[in-house]
């Protein structure tokens, strides 16, 4: 006896059917990489206490027969383990493919699939006349406090697995987190030296930190591990070492935020001299360092510094659709997409945070509400199109470049998802041509980039919205372009 019936003019009848995991082999059931999906969830709600409770899992089988391609309806769950009334449920909907879908459900218990599922059977077809599907897990979100849903608890959250700091930045700990004894503030000793020549600072980008920010996801990549360690102590030596980097949050705390944190752990009595690589949403904070409308906000401490050159790679110059209103289920879909990759504790943390954000939505709570960091790349009313307004071209002095990918995967259904949101070439996140220019004629130096000062990967080189720095191509160009 199914468990889950489905209804919906898009799903043809009987094409899908779902069954206990004990009744599935286990090596039809889909799995993250390395990682069981029991042990991705153990994880995820390891330190969430009672505020998240499992109440129910099933696998999603498609009959063979049926046509492979778009699902979208309603999973109608007979019997339901949990009461709507008692807090909100969601579930997580892990497709064949690997990628991850946040699946909310109604009053009446019903799960809804988001709209065009996109899913990619394996080309090995077990015997059986069903082909797995996914797996759907669902949780209920208690009222506990401290999982709760508004912008305090989702900044308790973020507070407690992302820094708030400036750090040091070397060829010895670029890949470590180094808790506690590599912070920089106004008094730290390290500033006696760094204030002898430019400083290359790096600015990490959205549910990411600097230590695994830049290089931490390995595939697909061009560089191993030894020769990208080969290339940043290279890149370092040209500052003679004098590399900082901005570990910040990226959820609760938007750009202006951010770039104040930086400012007040620099002493009073310096003037800094920079050069940026920022990733993602750091390009935005890299741009309130820079240019004068940023600067102005930020106070007069924004005045001792002399920012000269900026790389931005995977910068949402001119913001991103994933974060207005109607994107929220597009949002959470890729940005887990892209954690499932994240190394260990790292891709941990990130789907803490959206899991989070997944309960907001949950509960009917506004992304924009929860996530004030991410609010600020929409390009309609967010800080970017306020800043995009007030630029000109006597604004900065500075030299920007950019790096971008056009991801379009025919195997990957989060490139099949960003494509149909967007409608427009990207890199999972950012739209292409937002990156290099927003609308705005500058001094030659800085938008619109062309020629030289921009690297744009194709489809062919398989880059997306996080492995830019795993790429020969970019570190090649990083040489080029700074000092």
């Amino acid at each position: 006896m199914p468990l889950l019936s489905i209804g919906g003019p898009a799903v043809q009848d009987g094409a899908l059917l779902v069954r206990a995991l004990s009744e599935v082999t286990s090596s039809h059931i889909p799995n993250s990489g390395d990682r069981t999906l029991d042990a991705l969830l153990a994880e995820l709600s390891a330190d969430l206490g009672d505020g998240i409770e499992p109440v129910g899992e099933v696998v999603v089988l498609e009959r063979r027969a049926a046509e492979p391609g778009l699902h979208s309806g309603r999973l109608l769950v007979e019997a339901h383990p949990a009461d709507p009334a008692d807090g909100p449920v969601f579930a997580l909907l892990q497709l064949r493919n690997r990628s991850m879908r946040w699946v909310t459900a109604d009053r009446q218990g019903h799960f809804v699939l988001p709209d065009r599922i996109q899913h990619i059977l394996a080309a090995e077809a077990p015997t059986e006349e069903w082909e797995p599907f996914g797996i759907l897990r669902w949780f209920q979100a208690t009222n506990n406090a401290r999982v709760g849903t508004t912008l305090n608890a989702m900044s308790y959250l973020e507070r407690t697995v992302r820094f708030q700091r400036l750090r040091t930045y070397t060829p010895a700990n670029w890949t470590r987190s180094l808790r506690g004894f590599s912070n920089l503030g106004p008094s730290s000793p390290e500033w006696r030296d760094l204030a002898k020549g430019r400083v290359l600072l790096f600015i990490h980008g959205t549910l990411r930190q600097s230590h695994s920010g830049f290089g931490g996801v390995r595939s697909p990549s061009t560089l191993l591990d030894h020769e990208l360690q080969s290339r940043f102590t290279e890149l370092a030596a040209r500052y003679d070492n004098r590399v900082i980097a901005l570990d910040h949050l990226t959820v609760t705390e938007d750009p202006l935020d951010n770039v104040r944190l930086f400012l007040a752990s620099i002493p009073p009595d310096i003037t800094l001299d920079l050069d940026i690589i920022a990733q993602s949403r750091g390009a935005i904070v890299a741009r309130m360092l820079s240019e004068e409308w940023g600067r102005e906000q930020a106070g007069p401490a924004a005045q001792r510094l002399r920012v000269h050159r900026v790389v931005m790679a995977g910068a949402p110059n001119r913001g991103t659709p994933l974060v207005e209103p109607k994107r929220a289920q597009a949002f959470l879909d890729l940005h887990t997409h892209l954690a499932m990759s994240q190394p260990g504790t790292e891709g941990t943390a990130s789907l803490k945070l959206l899991s989070g954000l997944a309960r907001g939505v949950a509960r009917s709570a506004s992304l924009s509400a929860l996530m004030p960091g991410g609010a600020s790349l929409n390009n309609k009313v967010g800080l970017v199109s306020r800043l995009n307004e007030e630029f000109s071209s006597t604004c900065t002095d500075a030299t920007y470049f950019v790096i971008q990918a056009n991801y379009d995967s025919p195997d990957d259904a989060a490139s099949s998802l960003s494509i149909e949101v967007m409608q427009e070439p990207n890199d999972l996140i950012v739209p292409v041509k937002g990156a290099f220019d927003i609308g705005a004629v500058g001094n030659g130096h800085t938008f619109p980039v062309t020629g030289g000062r921009r690297l744009l990967f194709t489809p062919q080189h398989r880059v997306n919205h996080q492995n830019y720095f795993r790429q020969l191509e970019t570190w090649q160009m990083l040489r080029r372009w700074l000092r």
